[in-house]
């Protein structure tokens, strides 16, 4: 039997990759990945802040958990930034508006 490395975390309880390599004839091994920087999380906040209509942007595929924590990094950076710029009253109409 093989062995086949995947560089990846590994899944809790059933894991169709390990699986279907195991139903093929080889021995996977798992080895999480040892850490995930964000990057960019601030030019992500400001295409954000800027509004769909400024990019031409039609939606947000998001296809990862990182990709889903970058959105949320980049959602609370302007959310401190709002909190530091607009008065109480516009904080909370905004923040009911995108569910803060």
């Amino acid at each position: 039997m093989s062995n086949v490395l995947l560089l990846r975390e590994p899944s809790e309880g059933s894991d169709k990759y390990e699986e279907s390599f195991h139903s093929a004839g080889y021995h996977p091994i798992s080895v999480p990945v040892l850490e995930t920087l964000l990057m960019n999380v601030s030019a992500l906040g400001e295409i954000i802040r800027e509004g769909p209509e400024t990019r031409r942007l039609n939606g947000v595929v998001i296809t990862s958990k990182r990709s889903c924590d970058a959105w949320q990094g980049a959602l609370d950076c302007l959310h401190e930034e709002m909190k530091l710029s607009f008065p109480e009253s516009i904080r909370t109409t905004i923040g009911e508006w995108v569910g803060w």
